[in-house]
């Protein structure tokens, strides 16, 4: 029985090192593939900013440093390790903003947008501002508007006609990255139909909020990690 298994440990060896020349290339008749055994820790999920800070502290020993810390975008940051002896990396944490934000460029009822007003945007001039306009027309029996693509008229009658105008640019804040940091502050554009039933936010400056939200993150961090950054323990990449 041994003797067999020698034989057969000798001929899979042979076999796995026979090389075949075919117009003037050589070719292995096997293929290799490392088997991993390293111990790599688990990514771990968290969904606030200062969640990874203690254990990411706590932790810093363990990892071939400096470690990386990396804001993919407003709503993602990930940590990953210096290149060991293989020239590969660690993923150890990630932190996901995934709450959800107000639902720019769709029509909502009056009673869906003002809850949205009040719920999910930073209270400002603006957002109080908004409110007391949309107060007025709920008070009215009926409502009418002239919109001539730029700015809006609206018409609301109780009784009497009274005509009240309203800004069609409007500077809000929504909550729409981590709670750590302040809110990207910029323009949408207000609408209103079918006689003041339906409302919309447009979104009006071109996605550059997402750029000021990786500002912010980088900053918090920053200040977060100062002794660390300051050791060469920690790198903030955004």
């Amino acid at each position: 029985m041994l003797n067999n298994l020698v034989c057969d440990i000798k001929e899979l060896c042979e076999k796995a090192s026979e090389v075949k020349e075919i117009d003037g290339k050589h070719f292995s008749v096997s293929r290799y593939f490392e088997i991993d055994t390293k111990d790599r820790a688990e990514t771990l999920p968290f969904s606030d900013l200062s969640s990874i800070v203690p254990i990411i502290k706590n932790e810093l020993k363990e990892y071939d440093l400096p470690l990386y810390v990396v804001v993919n975008d407003y709503n993602e940051v990930c940590v990953v390790t210096s290149l060991d002896a293989d020239r590969e990396r660690e993923r150890p944490y990630l932190v996901k903003y995934d709450a959800q934000s107000f639902r720019f460029n769709s029509w909502l009822t009056f009673e869906e947008f003002v809850i949205a007003l009040r719920s999910k945007f930073v209270e400002n001039e603006d957002t109080a501002e908004l409110l007391s306009f949309l107060k007025c027309i709920t008070n009215s029996a009926s409502v009418s508007t002239q919109d001539d693509g730029i700015s809006q008229r609206v018409s609301s009658v109780k009784g009497t006609s009274g005509y009240k105008e309203t800004a069609p640019i409007r500077r809000l804040a929504p909550f729409r990255t981590f709670s750590e940091i302040e809110q990207p502050t910029s323009e949408f554009l207000f609408r209103i139909k079918d006689n003041g039933e339906l409302f919309a936010l447009f979104e009006a400056d071109g996605g550059a909020w997402k750029k000021l939200a990786k500002d912010n993150i980088k900053a918090y961090y920053e200040k977060t990690f100062a002794n660390e950054i300051n050791d060469g323990k920690i790198i903030i990449l955004s």
